[in-house]
């Protein structure tokens, strides 16, 4: 389970990397905006999938 925890620490402190640089503006146009809130949308999507997952296998 260790590197599962590693991994959804990892997922968590990069999207908010990426959700303060947009905080601050960083975007420099509205494409890369975009980008940058498809990277977000991106890992949370992926650590709704292993939450799922992991749900799934304590159930069984």
């Amino acid at each position: 389970m260790r590197y599962v925890e590693d991994f959804i620490g990892a997922v968590k402190a990069r999207k908010a990397e990426v959700a303060e640089s947009l905080a601050h503006g960083n975007a420099t146009d509205y494409a890369a905006y975009q980008r940058l809130c498809g990277v977000i949308q991106g890992m949370q999507a992926s650590l709704d999938i292993l939450e799922n997952l992991l749900r799934e296998e304590e159930d069984e």
